[in-house]
Parts: C-alpha cells; structure tokens; sequence
C-alpha cells in the first residue's frame, strides 16, 4: 500500500510537471477564493485521491481525476520502454457491454483494479447464452485481422515518441512531425472506429 501512495504522488508530480505554471481558483480556510500554484494544487489532489476510495461520475469527472490520469500517463511513459508501451489492453472489448461505466461507478471501489476485469469478465460471461457468447467468439475471430492491423500500424508511432524521449533522432531526421503524427492518428482512430462500429451492432442484435 506504501508503494502505492508513493507511485500515486510520483505520477501527481508528473502532472504538475506538466501542468507547471498554471494556477486554479481554489476556497481558502473561509470559503473566499484564492489563487494556488501547480504545486498546491497536486498535493491537494493527490492527498484527495489517496483518502478517498469513491467510484462515481462525480470523481470521473473531477479535476483530481483528470490530473492523476494525466500523472500516471506520465510516469508510465517516462519510466516505462516500448515492450510496455505496446501492451494491448483488453477493455476496449467490453466497452459496449457497460464495462466503462461499471468501473467508474463501482460500489465495492475496485473500479480501476485489475481484479475487477477478472470479476466483471466471469460474471457476464455466466449471463451469457450460448447464442450470444457464439456471437461474441464469431465477432473476435472475424476482427483478429483489424485488430493486428491496428497494433502493427500504432507501433512506429509508439516508437518514435520513445526515440523522441531517449534522445535517439535518426541522422537526417528532424524529429517528431505534427502533420505526421497526426495522420498516424487519423489512421488509427479510422480502424478503432470501425472496429468500435462492429461491435456495437453486434450487442445491439444479441
């Protein structure tokens, strides 16, 4: 648990990193407003985050949300390599079956715990008739081709913000294109889109 606090506040400082600079209005001990610095403002977030356990759309939502999500992208990124980088990870999936929204309004506050994919997972695959579950498996199989598409095609994006990090620019190159970077995405989120399409029409017909 200790270990837990501390990677929570690195990752908070890391959005403060990011954040630098900026200020917020926040209440003072009399409820009047006060202008905080960066700082004030992720140790305030961060002590919020490690006393509250709450899952709901209310912390969803929430500056303090937004700024660890921000601080463990960034910590994640920085400390991590491109083998972690490119790991694939297995929400999307569910996103039309409620998983999204169960994990942010978890009554138990496992939400963003990797125990709770396990738990989610049995649990709808037990309501599951065989009819449905054959058209989830018929589903998966018929994407494996898009979904490989979608890995093979994010990851000389994945590689070149790693380069861009360690410092190791190609000799000739200039670095990190916007325009480029920006037409990967397109691509990307072109396939995510289809794949996302596919999926809703298929819980939709089950």
């Amino acid at each position: 648990m200790r270990g837990l606090k501390y990677l929570s506040l690195c990752a908070l400082a890391t959005a403060a990193i990011w954040i630098g600079g900026c200020a917020v209005e926040d209440g003072g001990a009399n409820g009047a407003a006060r202008k905080t610095t960066s700082n004030e403002t992720v140790t305030f977030y961060a002590t919020e985050l490690l006393s509250s356990n709450k899952f709901d759309m209310a912390q969803t939502l929430s500056d303090k949300a937004q700024v660890s999500t921000l601080g463990f992208a960034g910590l994640a990124f920085i400390s991590g390599n491109l083998e972690a980088q490119s790991f694939f990870p297995p929400g999307k999936v569910a996103d039309y079956t409620g998983f999204q929204y169960l994990r942010d309004n978890d009554p138990d506050g496992m939400g963003h715990n990797t125990s709770f994919l396990t738990r989610v997972a049995y649990n709808v695959i037990s309501i599951l008739n065989d009819s449905q579950f054959e058209k989830l498996k018929t589903l998966a199989v018929s994407q494996q081709e898009q979904i490989d598409l979608y890995g093979y095609k994010r990851f000389p994006l994945m590689k070149a913000f790693r380069k861009t990090l360690d410092g190791d620019i190609p000799s000739g190159s200039v670095g990190l294109n916007l325009n480029a970077v920006k037409k990967a995405s397109e691509e990307l989120y072109a396939i995510d889109g289809q794949l996302s399409f596919e999926r809703r029409r298929s819980t939709q017909k089950s």
